[in-house]
């Protein structure tokens, strides 16, 4: 339990911080396309070209349930 615990702070220091702000700086967003769904009133799908740096990363996040991720790592 107390390991957990420790491991827990440990990531969530990590993740906040300022390399990790600094890494997500690296990265270079695209929107490749963006169709609006015309059988799903309010979807639309999207296609996004996320560059990083070499080093760079992302910060964890979710997304909500109602949205379907599909991700190729190159």
């Amino acid at each position: 339990m107390l390991k957990r615990f420790l491991s827990s702070i440990i990531l969530a220091t990590l993740v906040l911080s300022p390399a990790a702000a600094s890494d997500s700086a690296k990265s270079k967003v695209t929107v490749v396309f963006d169709h609006v769904l015309p059988n799903v009133p309010g979807k639309s799908m999207k296609g996004v070209l996320v560059e990083y740096a070499p080093g760079g990363s992302s910060p964890a996040h979710t997304h909500p349930d109602s949205a379907f991720i599909y991700a190729t790592v190159l």
